[in-house]
């Protein structure tokens, strides 16, 4: 068994340096005969008499020497091939060839001496330098494993930074991977929409780098705080913003969490950051000092989902909530508002219905059929104008009332009185022009008091 064990040696090195080098290219017929030889005579050692062992010695040692030109052929295509570590194999291969020649050489002529002794510290070195680049190389492997895994986390990182996890997560899909297009799922969710009023017109005073800096300041403070309010930003378009809230998120608690109370809370807080002048601080441009946004909220079903190609996806969010949160956000600049909501929004406030709050107008926007009623968030207006739109909710509400009623004499009284004292509310201005307008040329008897957009 010691003798036999030996012919094994060359046909498993060999294995061992296609399988490291060459895993997928088919073995040569001059290797596969070397091979079925030698394991032929692994089996002849263990049947054939032990006077005969010696001669079967010799002739594996002779097929060995064959085999091993072979594996220096094969090592050499390898360094050609520029494979890694085949220059440290061939020369161990080379030296063991060398002595294992002299080794024969001594045994058959007998004029080697120590030649047995000296080979098995070769054979050691040999084995050692082998050992020694299979460890360097799965260093290596584990190295470039780490540096894999690191980029395949940044890459998924990069992607959330284009499909946010949040989206993920609502069309039920593991990781971004398994994201095809036409996956889609409904929802009810709050909406809030956002945009810098008369964007254009103030970049065009402004040196375009400027400009894109300030708008990449912008956009990343005010998804900072939709984000810390459990919300999302679904998309960015120029300077508009569109984020969604839904009535669950893991990053909050279940108790007392509701999409309407996030999505207002978000939006004051969006609006306090502006008027704090945090973003313009750093900018010596005067078109920024007076930046105002306006936001518009709903809530409502939509429908997230992926559109596309095979080759382009891109996720979008539809649904006639969606439509109505981007009107109310273009009725902001109408009504010199800073937060508007709809009727659907209000009802579903929770912990925030104590804030200031009042409903202003009821309205048909346009390609709409059914009428929305307005309110205006007033919590983040200046102080002293938050406390005047407090002191006359009820005031406001008569008014609005009388108007309805077609009584617009007596409505146009009320908002006079109310633009006397605070011209800077200019609810009261929009109603006066309307009294004004049905008096002189009133209403037929279908008019229901809901006033009725032509533009978006």
């Amino acid at each position: 068994m010691q003798y036999s064990s030996l012919t094994l040696i060359f046909p498993s090195f060999y294995y061992f340096l296609k399988d490291y080098f060459s895993p997928k290219e088919k073995g040569s017929v001059i290797a596969s005969f070397f091979v079925i030889f030698l394991i032929g005579l692994f089996f002849a050692f263990l049947t054939v008499p032990f006077s005969w062992v010696y001669i079967a010695f010799k002739i594996c040692q002779i097929l060995g020497i064959c085999f091993s030109v072979y594996i220096l052929f094969f090592s050499i295509q390898t360094v050609r091939k520029k494979k890694q570590d085949a220059r440290k194999i061939l020369v161990g291969i080379c030296v063991c060839i060398v002595f294992s020649t002299w080794e024969l050489y001594g045994s058959v002529f007998e004029n080697a001496k120590y030649h047995s002794t000296f080979f098995k510290f070769v054979y050691l070195f040999f084995i050692i330098s082998i050992a020694s680049t299979l460890v360097l190389r799965y260093v290596q492997l584990y190295k470039d494993a780490q540096l894999l895994n690191k980029y395949l986390i940044d890459q998924k990182e990069a992607f959330y930074r284009f499909v946010p996890v949040d989206f993920i997560r609502i069309i039920d899909r593991e990781s971004p991977i398994s994201i095809s297009v036409g996956d889609s799922k409904e929802k009810s969710m709050t909406v809030l929409t956002s945009c810098i009023r008369n964007f254009a017109s103030l970049s065009k005073t402004v040196p375009l780098n400027q400009t894109i800096t300030f708008l990449n300041s912008y956009l990343s403070e005010m998804e900072e705080l939709v984000y810390k309010t459990t919300g999302f930003v679904d998309k960015y378009i120029g300077n508009e913003i569109l984020a969604l809230f839904g009535d669950y998120d893991e990053r909050a608690a279940k108790e007392n969490f509701n999409s309407a109370d996030n999505a207002v809370e978000s939006a004051i807080k969006m609006v306090n950051a502006i008027r704090s002048g945090k973003l313009v601080k750093n900018f010596l441009i005067p078109s920024f000092w007076n930046l105002e946004i306006g936001i518009g909220i709903n809530t409502g079903s939509v429908i997230l989902g992926t559109v596309g190609s095979e080759r382009r996806i891109d996720t979008t969010v539809i649904g006639d909530a969606v439509d109505l949160s981007s009107g109310l956000r273009s009725l902001t600049a109408l009504y010199k508002s800073k937060i508007l909501i709809s009727h659907h929004t209000y009802l579903r406030l929770h912990r925030m219905s104590e804030i200031g709050i009042r409903m202003i107008d009821s309205v048909i926007l346009k390609e709409r059929d059914q009428a929305v009623d307005i309110y205006e968030v007033i919590e983040s207006d200046p102080e002293s104008i938050k406390e005047f739109k407090l002191k006359t909710l009820e005031l406001l509400s008569q008014g609005i009332l009388e108007y309805k009623s077609k009584r617009f004499d007596e409505a146009a009284k009320i908002f006079r009185q109310l633009y006397r004292e605070e011209p800077k509310d200019f609810i009261s201005m929009i109603y006066l022009k309307r009294c004004k307008l049905y008096s002189s040329k009133p209403p037929d008897e279908n008019w229901d008091g809901v006033f009725r957009f032509q533009t978006k």
